[in-house]
């Protein structure tokens, strides 16, 4: 019985792939067709066809055409197994990309819906008491000019981040080990210490680039808008102390929640200032 030929067309219509990706697999020698023409008119069986499926389908698995005709040909089973094992380590690595995407993309989202809210109220945002839980975050260590800009996109970081085959989530965050140090650099334009922080998707081996911010009792008050006037959020910060008979702790954290990474109108930046307070929990049994 002879066995009906289709043309090229005809077996790419009926295989879902095109003419061109089965003139491809020919060259790779994938396929071959049963008859050319002397016109050059390619014809296909259906039984030459079935191997369509399996590539496809090897494919899906994520080989790419080289490893297919190397799994096609080769009768090694034991080959075959490593393969195998090759892909199934492959798409391992993939998950895990996946999953920091949608860590990073949750984080982000989690940061814009927070400033909205600031946005929304349009008003001075109120003082606040606040537990932050302890975070490992990696740590770069910087002078800082108070160029924000620079800061918050930094290319060292970035660099460095790299560097420690991980990827950075949530805000980026400015440690100073004195607040009051960093206001009067500012105000004498002088550079000032500043630890460039955040979260990673991944723990880094070397656990010398990694620090943690510790759980405690911190003093909140968001800044909105530029950073030109960020001081008159300190103050405003301290003077809530002083009246509250709260004793701030020497260093004080900047959370960048809507930064130059969303937008780059200033005036819809949100920072938290994050300073820890000394005695709250005393403070807070005596007032008990």
């Amino acid at each position: 019985m002879i066995e009906k030929l289709y043309s090229i067309g005809e077996i790419a219509a009926k295989t879902g792939v095109t003419t061109r990706t089965l003139r491809y697999y020919e060259e790779i020698g994938l396929i071959e067709p049963d008859l050319i023409k002397e016109n050059g008119y390619r014809y296909y069986s259906e039984r030459t066809a079935t191997i369509i499926p399996v590539i496809k389908y090897l494919q899906f698995m994520d080989f790419n055409l080289k490893e297919i005709k190397d799994f096609i040909d080769n009768g090694d089973y034991e080959k075959k197994m490593i393969s195998f094992k090759t892909a199934i380590a492959r798409t391992k690595e993939e998950i895990n990309k996946l999953k920091a995407r949608i860590a990073v993309i949750s984080d982000w989202d989690k940061l814009i819906n927070e400033s909205v809210i600031f946005h929304l109220i349009n008003k001075e945002v109120p003082i606040k008491v606040r537990r932050h839980e302890k975070v490992d975050v990696i740590k770069y260590d910087m002078d800082f000019d108070f160029d924000y800009k620079k800061l918050i996109l930094s290319v060292d970081f970035a660099n460095f981040v790299s560097e420690n085959n991980t990827t950075i989530t949530d805000s980026v965050m400015a440690y100073y080990p004195s607040f009051k140090k960093r206001i009067e650099d500012e105000k004498n334009k002088n550079t000032t210490p500043v630890v460039c922080l955040q979260k990673t998707v991944s723990k880094i081996e070397n656990i010398e680039n990694m620090t943690r911010i510790e759980e405690g009792y911190y003093l909140s008050t968001y800044h909105l808008g530029a950073y030109n006037n960020i001081i008159d959020s300190y103050i405003r910060a301290e003077n809530y102390a002083k009246e509250k008979g709260y004793t701030l702790k020497n260093e004080a954290i900047e959370r960048f929640v809507l930064d130059y990474w969303t937008t780059t109108n200033e005036g819809e930046f949100v920072t938290e200032i994050l300073i820890p307070i000394e005695n709250y929990e005393k403070f807070r049994e005596e007032q008990e």
